[in-house]
Formats: structure tokens, sequence, C-alpha cells
């Protein structure tokens, strides 16, 4: 099976507000990452309708191809009176595949171990 997968993504901070309800969360930065992913592949199916001398489905390789572009932004924060280098980082995405043109949202968080 070919598959080949090429990605960019770039991330840079957009704000430092440090600030936040006192004791309970605290704002250190926020910021924005872009991203954007193309892969070139082979795909296998089989129909039904076509069958082989043995009396299997025949199988068909085609080769095809897929993008994607989105986004995140990110938010680090430090929580409940934890120390400064505890900080935990919470992400809200946005991505639209090439193939189905529909837009995915993600979010996540982010803990130190």
């Amino acid at each position: 099976i070919d598959y080949y997968a090429l990605s960019a993504d770039y991330e840079a901070p957009i704000l430092y507000p440090d600030r936040g309800l006192r004791g309970v969360l605290l704002i250190k930065r926020v910021r924005a990452a872009i991203g954007y992913d193309l892969a070139y592949y082979t795909s296998f199916y089989a129909r039904g309708d076509k069958l082989n001398d043995d009396g299997l489905p025949r199988i068909y390789k085609q080769k095809r191809s897929t993008t994607s572009v989105g986004g995140s932004v990110v938010f680090d924060v430090v929580p409940v009176r934890m120390p400064e280098q505890a900080e935990f980082s919470v992400r809200l995405s946005l991505f639209v595949p090439s193939d189905t043109g529909k837009p995915y949202f993600g979010a996540s968080v982010a803990m130190p171990l």
C-alpha cells in the first residue's frame, strides 16, 4: 500500500493576559495555530457485480488524495492555586478535510505529569 503525506503547522502566541479569577484560574497565554495536511494513497475496493473466473469479487485499485486545513486556539492556564510551572493547556480546534468538506470541531486538555 502506497501512502505519502505532508504536513505543515505553525503556532504562535497572540496574547499574554496574565489575568484570571484570583485563586481559581490564571490565564497565562493565548496561542493560535494553523495547519495543512496533504496525503496521496492507494485504496482498494471490490464490486460484487464483477466476479473473477473463480467466482470471487474483482479487486480494483485506485489512487486517491486528500487534504485538510484547520486551526486551533490554545489557552495556557494555571488552575486552583497550583504553582505556575504546572500549567494546563486547553485547545479548541476546527479542521475541514477535503474528502467530506464538513468541519470537525475538537477540544482537548493537556496536563503536566
